[in-house]
């Protein structure tokens, strides 16, 4: 099982009321033209409090088995509301100085019998 986590940088996010409270992550095919791969698959990540967070276990088997439609290109975010919302959400970075508030990918693994 594989959970992604993100925090929101509060000093750089533009957001309504209602907060926005869930994004959508999907494979990218190519980064470049924001292309998602053709099975189109999608997972939510929900948000409590300043945090999203969703299991994208699907999306790390796949890169794991190197399948070639599959590559690893990164992911695409999106609001679900984002074509009729104002808001901008930002996450903090690998970078940050706190780092209780860079993103976490919490992997949970069985070995082989």
């Amino acid at each position: 099982k594989t959970t992604l986590e993100l925090t929101i940088d509060t000093l750089k996010t533009t957001d309504g009321l209602p907060k926005s409270d869930s994004l959508m992550i999907q494979m990218l095919a190519d980064s470049t033209t924001r292309k998602v791969t053709s099975d189109n698959f999608t997972s939510i990540l929900q948000r409590k409090g300043n945090i999203f967070t969703g299991d994208i276990t699907w999306m790390v088997q796949r890169w794991l088995k190197g399948e070639p439609q599959f590559p690893n290109h990164g992911a695409l975010l999106t609001l679900l509301d984002e074509d009729i919302s104002a808001a901008r959400i930002a996450f903090y970075g690998s970078r940050s100085a706190d780092k209780t508030v860079r993103p976490k990918l919490k992997i949970v693994y069985m070995k082989k019998l």
